[in-house]
């Protein structure tokens, strides 16, 4: 459940307007195809799968956030992941997808549930 809550925000996170034009696997693979002449889309291709690749990465590491319910636009987590980084420079060796992560799991750390 974990590992799909965070898929699920990794996603969030990466989508931009032209990502959000990839709503089935034929947008997909038309953007991704090594044939396609429109720079913009590959490198958005790449940009999509390197994100999807770092969300399951940083799944298996156990970083854990819980999102708001109003959600997090892209300009909101860089500055939160900005913010962090300047006042952790002690922490800028660490890999950029877990020290997003921990960027974005102090800003919004779960609640333990009691039980």
């Amino acid at each position: 459940m974990r590992f799909l809550t965070f898929l699920i925000i990794a996603f969030a996170l990466i989508s931009t307007p032209t990502s959000a034009s990839l709503n089935t696997g034929m947008d997909f693979f038309s953007q991704c195809s090594l044939e396609n002449e429109n720079t913009i889309e590959l490198i958005n291709c790449i940009g999509y799968i390197a994100g999807y690749l770092d969300g399951y990465r940083s799944a298996e590491a156990g970083i854990r956030l819980c999102i708001p319910e109003k959600g997090l636009s892209p300009e909101q987590a860089i500055l939160i992941f900005n913010k962090f980084a300047r006042d952790n420079p002690e922490k800028l060796q660490m890999t950029a997808r877990i020290l997003f992560g921990v960027s974005l799991a102090k800003a919004f750390p779960c609640e333990e549930s009691v039980e």
